[in-house]
């Protein structure tokens, strides 16, 4: 898609950020920014040359903006998941959040009404308070896999269809995670498997998360 077709420049991709930065609520934003983003550093890319300093410290900056801007409404969105999952009943106002946000939202909800249900509510009914994987295997496995603009920030953006897919099966607990479009991926159990983005998966199989499954 052409840069025009986005109307999308330096100077609107900085004040969705300030916005982002300047309020404590989460911002609307539209649900193809951060795909329309990766196009417009593309084709800024494509128009550079060796020598034009100018276009590089735009890209960077616009990478480094992108990056600031997913991890505010991050940090916005497990904010709101703490505040539903301590209220009841809990009301949060979604419709400022991306569909794939949404999906996080839901994903870590979930794991902090899970958690709350089976050790604190559990404790205060003077029972033995139980889950399911341990909470070490749980931060292990969210530190296993960084989120979008992360790990995969030499990948140069591109979809993860482009990698290829690759089937593996988990050998330990790995909670939800955004991949690098800000797609969610799991919860996924020991013993689980899934055909992952090559790239992905071998990240998972690199950290012990994982093995490939061969034919």
């Amino acid at each position: 898609m052409a840069v025009q077709q986005l109307n999308l420049t330096y100077e609107t991709i900085f004040d969705v950020v300030m916005r982002e930065k300047g309020r404590e609520e989460l911002q609307k934003i539209d649900e193809s920014f951060f795909r329309d983003v990766a196009s417009y550093i593309q084709e800024k890319n494509a128009l550079r040359s060796l020598d034009d300093d100018k276009i590089l410290k735009q890209v960077q900056n616009i990478r480094r903006m992108l990056r600031e801007l997913y991890e505010r409404r991050e940090k916005k969105i497990l904010n709101m998941a703490l505040a539903a999952s301590r209220s009841s009943p809990s009301f949060i106002d979604s419709a400022s959040m991306m569909s794939v946000e949404k999906k996080l939202f839901e994903g870590l909800l979930g794991q902090l009404d899970y958690y709350r249900k089976s050790v604190l509510n559990t404790a205060l009914s003077l029972k033995e308070p139980s889950v399911g994987p341990s909470a070490e295997s749980v931060q292990k496995s969210s530190d296993s896999v960084k989120p979008v603009l992360g790990e995969f920030e030499d990948a140069g953006f591109k979809p993860a269809s482009e990698f290829g897919l690759k089937e593996i099966r988990f050998i330990q607990f790995v909670s939800s995670f955004v991949g690098k479009e800000l797609e969610v991926y799991g919860p996924f159990e020991a013993g689980q498997t899934a055909e992952l983005p090559a790239e992905l998966a071998d990240v998972l199989i690199s950290r012990g998360n994982a093995v490939e499954l061969k034919e």
